[in-house]
């Protein structure tokens, strides 16, 4: 249940997960940038900000790979199914991460 919790952000409106995910990047920015500039280590991925332009396809990754089965694995062993609502909302990320232009917006700012 706590794991579902720390990825919920994919479950809410659009727009607070764009908030959510920008905060995210930038913690884990400035956390490599650290971890470059203090340690000499190279960042992993989704830590690099040299690497921002590949987070998209790393966050439908991150969705596709730990949110989604979590969900799962929490709907098939809970009384309290997910609702449709949630997988809707889920896709909206997906699509937008993926390219459609949904809501008018073409990429996230970092």
């Amino acid at each position: 249940m706590m794991t579902a919790c720390d990825v919920a952000a994919i479950t809410k409106p659009w727009e607070i997960q764009q908030q959510v995910a920008e905060l995210v990047a930038s913690e884990f920015f400035e956390q490599g940038d650290m971890e470059r500039s203090q340690l000499q280590a190279e960042p992993i991925p989704m830590m690099d900000r040299k690497k921002k332009d590949e987070l998209p396809k790393m966050q439908v990754g991150f969705i596709d790979f730990i949110c989604l089965p979590v969900y799962k694995v929490r709907n098939n062993n809970s009384s309290i199914p997910l609702t449709v609502n949630c997988h809707a909302l889920i896709s909206v990320p997906l699509q937008y991460f993926l390219g459609t232009d949904i809501l008018g917006k073409q990429s996230l700012s970092f």
